[in-house]
């Protein structure tokens, strides 16, 4: 229950994004801001599988982690 109103309180805290859908809303209608709205949903999954199966490989790859304190000092 914690996690869900901290989620809902950034959720509803106005930024960038909550213009560009209050903007969208009023000049092009309701479709174009849902539109908008609902371009988190599709952008935020690939970003979330691609780094979850980046540590899944680092945790089963003993050499990438080599390889990247390597290169990271």
């Amino acid at each position: 229950m914690a996690a869900l109103s901290l989620g809902l309180g950034v959720d509803l805290s106005p930024g960038s994004l909550l213009v560009l859908l209050i903007s969208q809303t009023l000049s092009s209608g309701l479709g174009a801001g849902l539109k908008v709205a609902l371009v988190p949903l599709l952008t935020d999954g690939p970003i979330i599988n691609l780094i979850y199966y980046v540590f899944k490989i680092r945790r089963q790859n003993i050499l990438l982690i080599g390889l990247i304190s390597f290169t990271c000092s």
